[in-house]
């Protein structure tokens, strides 16, 4: 077991922009790919921080709280023995509505929070080092170790609502074009999608560029890649051709040619990873 999870329900006003919140424990030092999922996270280390791994394995320490942008191609991160980490996903826009940063220039890097969120951000830090007054937070029934997770749970929300409160609350187009591209799994042609939102291709990307931090070209190809890695992990004896037919390739010189570019892998080799996982 690489790692064990504890999954937490975000609040109801923060799902528009919040996809996932999770606790990671890891009980020995790990070594994992950081692969390609077109989404933004922002990782909170309880402990030791972890180190970011490029693609050209230059090496980078992660802040105690980091933004990861978008990843368009394969990276690693490193965590130390007994380290623990809470794990915010943002949907596509949720980053950008919360922190009106400009998101293409966040694309393969990994951004101290501090430096975009400011004095509130290092507040929280400093209230996330101090663990045992987190702990005194009323959690009915929680073991002394869940009422600090709690906590910690507890106070990053706190700082997203507030927030929160500062933007305009306003559904972006983009969110919804987005969400449409999520849901056909990136398999659609753009000229038509163009067509049938009623928007120029150009606009559209400058859209995607500023909010997701990709273009939607590279958004569609991710999340296809992210259709590949769903059914390989979901089924290990799953064939090529399946892959190419269900996921919108052209051929096996396509899906292969896809893979190694977002993942550094073969499919074969990225099956092999999964079936390890």
């Amino acid at each position: 077991m690489i790692c064990t999870a504890r999954h937490f329900q975000p609040s109801p006003l923060l799902r528009q922009h919040i996809s996932r919140l999770a606790l990671y424990t890891f009980p020995q030092a790990v070594r994992q790919p950081f692969l390609p999922v077109g989404q933004q996270s922002l990782v909170f280390a309880l402990g030791p921080a972890f180190r970011l791994i490029g693609h050209a394995q230059e090496e980078q320490t992660a802040a105690r709280a980091t933004v990861v942008g978008q990843i368009t191609s394969l990276r690693h991160s490193f965590f130390e023995a007994g380290s623990q980490y809470l794990l915010v996903k943002f949907t596509p826009c949720g980053f950008h509505d919360l922190f009106a940063c400009s998101m293409q220039k966040l694309t393969n890097e990994g951004t101290d929070l501090c430096d975009i969120a400011g004095a509130p951000a290092r507040e929280l830090l400093n209230r996330l080092q101090d663990l045992a007054a987190m702990a005194a937070l009323p959690h009915e029934g929680a073991t002394g170790e869940d009422q600090r997770l709690c906590a910690a749970v507890f106070l990053v929300e706190q700082f997203l609502l507030r927030r929160l409160a500062g933007s305009t609350g306003e559904v972006l187009r983009t969110q919804q074009m987005a969400g449409y591209m999520a849901a056909m799994k990136g398999d659609f042609r753009m000229e038509a999608f163009c067509r049938e939102v009623n928007i120029t291709r150009k606009s559209l990307e400058r859209h995607f560029l500023e909010r997701i931090g990709i273009t939607p070209k590279v958004y569609a190809r991710i999340l296809r890649m992210t259709h590949v890695m769903d059914m390989v992990r979901s089924n290990h004896v799953v064939r090529p051709r399946e892959l190419i037919y269900t996921c919108g390739y052209y051929d096996y010189a396509h899906l292969r040619h896809e893979t190694l570019e977002l993942t550094g892998m073969t499919p074969r080799v990225l099956r092999e990873v999964f079936v390890r996982l």
